[in-house]
């Protein structure tokens, strides 16, 4: 159970982490802080796009690390539930389980 904890704190975090900010950067941001820079425009524009791949790279990085972490919480709470079917079931079948 406290694996589980664990693990839903851990997506939280990255989840929160995203919602403010911290795992992504505005691809426009890069491209406009960019055009402050002194070549010429095709530099810039190859530059500017490959600052936002790597942004957008980033970006697609922390989501994978999100859901993968959102289905191993899935799968350990799937597996929790189970567990607790089976001992509910189990207290049900005996006499004098119930009380």
């Amino acid at each position: 159970m406290v694996q589980v904890e664990y693990e839903s704190q851990k997506v939280l975090q990255l989840m929160y982490d995203r919602q403010s900010g911290k795992a992504f950067t505005s691809p426009t941001t890069l491209a406009t802080d960019s055009l402050n820079m002194k070549p010429n425009s095709s530099e810039r524009a190859r530059a500017a796009g490959s600052r936002q791949l790597d942004c957008i790279s980033t970006g697609l990085a922390d989501l994978h690390c999100l859901v993968n972490a959102s289905a191993e919480l899935l799968r350990k709470l799937t597996l929790d539930v189970r567990a607790l079917q089976e001992r509910v079931s189990m207290l049900t079948d005996t006499p004098g389980g119930t009380e």
